[in-house]
């Protein structure tokens, strides 16, 4: 099913963005289950606070030049085809991360720190895919 490099950027960026609610609400329910624990404990704001910058970092020294890479690559596709918005080892691995991130996220279930470091962990990541998402709507035509 041949379509266009800008329907491919499109659905990559429907995917960043997709990945970055899913784990902006985990995250978010983490800290929730961390607080119901131990209610007014400073590291359950600290904690998100903290994720938020450093997910903000991340975007930029790594998601965006990732995000460059396949913009790139999708521009020097000849024939795009539909599934062809991330390369197949991208799909392994975001099934291997929803999969970690689930596991994790069962792993800490009542543990105050647990929570609050996997919680840590995927609001940081919903910050990166939300930046670096920007790049795939930018100029989808280019």
């Amino acid at each position: 099913m041949q379509t266009t490099g800008t329907t491919l950027k499109l659905l990559a960026g429907i995917v960043w963005l997709t990945g970055g609610v899913a784990l902006l609400i985990k995250g978010g329910q983490l800290f929730w289950m961390a607080e119901t624990i131990f209610p007014g404990r400073p590291w359950t704001l600290l904690a998100p606070l903290l994720a938020l910058a450093f997910g903000g970092l991340k975007g930029r020294a790594v998601f965006e030049p990732a995000c460059r890479r396949n913009l790139t690559r999708i521009n020097h596709l000849r024939h795009p085809r539909i599934w062809q918005f991330f390369r197949g080892r991208f799909f392994v691995a975001l099934f291997l991360m929803i999969a970690a991130g689930a596991t994790l996220s069962r792993l800490v279930q009542g543990d105050y720190f647990g929570l609050i470091a996997v919680g840590s962990l995927d609001l940081s990541i919903a910050v990166s895919l939300f930046y670096s998402s920007r790049l795939f709507f930018a100029h989808p035509n280019r």
